[in-house]
């Protein structure tokens, strides 16, 4: 598992229950709400990450690309792949330390969106990771995803 080449290369909020994501070049966290302004934040799902190759995964299987803000995640990254190794890992992103509690496995709102999208995230950790804030701070677009230990 790697993640010194990992990258921010996208940011959204939920702004409301069911909102389309906005998609945002920074993204303020804390401890206590998880990312400011964002709907979905809660306590130890503060942020969702996607990985963009595991994301272009989907998309090939599906035939044609979508923006991965369908997802419904906050944070795309690049250079990195999640598997089952990822929990209980401490990360930090920019300013942030967070905490990987697990997989963040697709629900019902994807087949709403997208015919064969639910299950196509599925498999090999696909649907990305979410995490708790330890440490406020900001994230921006092109922050580096560090990994802090080996636990």
């Amino acid at each position: 598992m790697e993640g010194s080449d990992a990258q921010v290369c996208g940011l959204a909020i939920r702004p409301g229950k069911r909102a389309a994501l906005e998609e945002r070049s920074s993204l303020q966290l804390t401890p206590t709400s998880g990312v400011v302004d964002d709907h979905g934040s809660v306590p130890r799902r503060h942020l969702t990450i996607l990985a963009r190759s595991q994301w272009q995964t989907v998309c090939q299987q599906l035939g044609h690309d979508l923006p991965w803000t369908i997802r419904r995640a906050n944070m795309l990254v690049s250079d990195i792949e999640f598997d089952a190794e990822w929990s209980g890992k401490t990360l930090t992103i920019g300013d942030v330390k967070l905490l990987v509690h697990g997989e963040l496995t697709p629900c019902h709102r994807m087949e709403e969106q997208v015919t064969d999208l639910h299950d196509l995230l599925l498999p090999d950790w696909r649907g990305g990771i979410f995490c708790e804030v330890l440490d406020e701070g900001e994230i921006k677009i092109g922050d580096s995803l560090e990994i802090l230990d080996g636990s």
